[in-house]
């Protein structure tokens, strides 16, 4: 697996943003594992990057999901 460094394209303020919260994140159950793996070869600073990441992915997919759910259905019309 390639770690690479993340882009400069985009918000800095969401980049800021998510660092702080894989900052908490990487201690919390479902991410320390992938943290601590992770940690060792490539460096920690990275492995705060790989959690931020996981957390923003995440996050689309929960609200890709609600915006789904949320979606009017079109009636059903017989002519």
């Amino acid at each position: 697996m390639r770690y690479g460094h993340i882009s400069k394209q985009g918000d800095p303020s969401l980049r800021w943003i998510m660092n702080q919260a894989a900052q908490t994140a990487k201690w919390t159950p479902p991410y320390a594992a992938c943290f601590e793996q992770i940690a060792h070869r490539p460096g920690r600073k990275i492995a705060t990057i790989v959690v931020a990441r996981k957390l923003l992915t995440r996050a689309y997919h929960v609200l890709r999901k609600l915006d789904a759910i949320q979606q009017p259905k079109e009636p059903c019309t017989t002519a």
